[in-house]
């Protein structure tokens, strides 16, 4: 399971436990760290809980609330499909269809993103390897001057012997 899964299971446990006592809808409110750590027994550091939303309490009627039935449906937002023509087969083929264009949509944008990161790190490796190339360059001259300040002072040298 990974983090973004646990997270996801803190929320939905903080979740139902808020919306069945009223009280802990307030503590929630209040300080949401001592309430992950009553509902998971996890004490988990304030900055591990950014990502995490704040749960709504349930309607007082016993309604669903907007999330409630978004969960239900898998996220999809059936409002905007017209099932009013359909028979129940028919609009479950209709919301799932849209389930998978939206979880295609998801889908590219994560590979996109790691396309993104991709061509970051080839960015960084040509970098590197023009870092490495300057530094061989610098290397030469380096070597090219001393060679020419060596022979310099050989002439110098063989220009004051003879002299001598």
């Amino acid at each position: 399971m990974n983090w973004e899964q646990q997270l996801e299971l803190i929320e939905r446990e903080v979740t139902a436990k808020a919306q069945q006592d009223p009280a802990f809808a307030e503590l929630v409110k209040n300080d949401y760290q001592e309430a992950v750590k009553q509902a998971t027994g996890l004490d988990l550091p304030f900055h591990l809980l950014d990502g995490l939303q704040t749960p709504e309490p349930a309607a007082a009627s016993g309604e669903l609330t907007d999330d409630d039935l978004l969960e239900v449906v898998g996220g999809v937002d059936v409002s905007s499909i017209d099932i009013s023509g359909m028979d129940i087969e028919t609009a479950l083929m209709a919301v799932q269809s849209q389930r998978a264009a939206l979880i295609d949509d998801q889908i590219k944008k994560q590979l996109q993103d790691l396309q993104n990161q991709i061509g970051d790190s080839s960015q960084l490796e040509l970098n590197m390897l023009r870092l490495q190339s300057l530094a061989n360059k610098r290397n030469e001259a380096f070597d090219v001057m001393t060679s020419f300040i060596q022979k310099m002072q050989d002439s110098r040298n063989a220009i004051i012997g003879n002299m001598r």
